[in-house]
């Protein structure tokens, strides 16, 4: 947001709140930009908690927005970003008076009990057409604006992140590799090929010397990991900037959830990317829907499935028309 204020050459000062999850620290370092208080970090480490069951009481975190309303952050206000879970952003829409943007990347109803989800959907739903000055709702990709609208009946406006932040001063910067000892970072394994993320590494390491040298320097390293560093094989597991990001030669990008961003930032810096083929890619969506509760949050049936009754005997607008119901997912 920051960077595209800047691009229009409009002033923003941006306070953010609730970084809980997952490297809180980092996000606040690098871009100076964090405040704390204590009514929301607690209304988002509650929903954090409970991302998976969730049991919790619409007064519970109405209450604790509601302090946080009172704050010096919120008072000073003039226009809310409000990022996930949905949950969260509805309460805070109906508490404040102020413009307010909601960013979806994450399921609609995700961190919301069952007994709450069309609740939230009908509000939503209300958020795109009441007001659409004091409130709009905007996904992260085209495959969640065709989802919004078949849960809801309307369709959001679909923004497509481009990672400005990774490729512009101070944060980070153009592509600059390490030309003297080149790297290539190869993203996370263990949350798609779960216990075959070792033997991969172990397959790596043990060819690694006779595929890299002698007719290389490169040295692969495995992101989230941690292994005795040798000359072709070390890993990183701990958080790292966009300034050390850009001095990678090559990415290898395995992609286990659609709201990564890891691919945007890697294409925002010029780092050529390495990427399975379809049929690999498809294999691991498919593998990882049927055998883990993890990744792909946005395309699993809790979340996805529940919609809104579609009132067949009313008029359709056209920006509600077209909504292909054949999801992979819906119904099997």
């Amino acid at each position: 947001v920051q960077a595209c204020f800047d691009q229009s050459t409009l002033p923003l000062q941006a306070t953010v709140l609730g970084t809980a999850y997952p490297f809180p620290e980092l996000a606040c370092e690098m871009f100076r930009q964090c405040t704390n208080s204590k009514p929301i970090d607690a209304a988002v480490r509650l929903l954090v908690a409970q991302m998976y069951r969730p049991t919790w009481e619409p007064a519970e975190l109405l209450t604790l927005l509601a302090a946080g309303l009172q704050e010096h952050p919120m008072r000073q206000a003039e226009i809310v970003l409000c990022a996930q879970p949905m949950a969260l952003c509805s309460l805070l829409r109906s508490l404040t008076e102020l413009p307010m943007l909601l960013y979806q990347a994450f399921p609609l109803v995700g961190a919301t009990p069952i007994s709450f989800r069309h609740l939230l959907l009908v509000q939503l739903k209300e958020v795109q057409v009441a007001n659409p000055r004091r409130s709009n709702l905007i996904a992260y990709s085209e495959f969640l604006a065709q989802q919004v609208q078949r849960q809801t009946g309307r369709r959001p406006i679909c923004l497509r992140p481009h990672s400005l932040y990774a490729s512009q001063p101070p944060t980070g910067g153009p592509y600059a590799p390490d030309k003297a000892h080149p790297r290539v970072l190869v993203g996370r394994m263990a949350g798609w090929a779960r216990d075959s993320a070792g033997a991969m590494l172990n397959l790596a390491r043990a060819y690694a010397d006779d595929v890299l040298r002698p007719t290389t320097s490169l040295r692969l390293v495995f992101l989230g990991v941690e292994i005795e560093a040798s000359d072709t094989i070390a890993g990183i597991s701990r958080p790292f900037g966009y300034s050390e990001l850009r001095r990678f030669r090559a990415g290898v990008y395995f992609p286990w959830d659609m709201g990564m961003l890891l691919f945007s930032e890697l294409y925002a810096v010029g780092v050529p990317v390495l990427v399975p083929d379809r049929a690999w890619i498809s294999s691991i969506i498919k593998r990882m829907l049927e055998y883990t509760d993890f990744g792909w949050w946005q395309a699993r049936e809790e979340g996805s499935a529940v919609a809104l009754p579609v009132a067949t005997n009313h008029p359709v607008s056209s920006s509600d028309a077209g909504v292909d119901l054949n999801w992979p997912w819906f119904g099997e």
